[in-house]
């Protein structure tokens, strides 16, 4: 079977598997949030963005 990229994901924060994608394209962005510690960000994506893009960006915000 094809692998599929998930659509939880794992929190850098608090290590829950609970980080969730909203992703608003119309609008140029993405909700990023962690359900386990409520962690959240909205971060810029494009019209090619993918929810595992805006997962990536949220994970660089959170070691910043």
């Amino acid at each position: 079977p094809r692998k599929t990229i998930p659509n939880v994901f794992s929190c850098p924060i608090c290590g829950e598997n609970s980080v969730t994608v909203e992703m608003k394209k119309d609008e140029g962005v993405a909700i990023v949030g962690c359900g386990g510690c409520g962690r959240k960000e909205v971060v810029k994506i494009n019209k090619l963005s993918e929810p595992v893009d805006a997962y990536s960006a949220f994970v660089d915000m959170c070691y910043q």
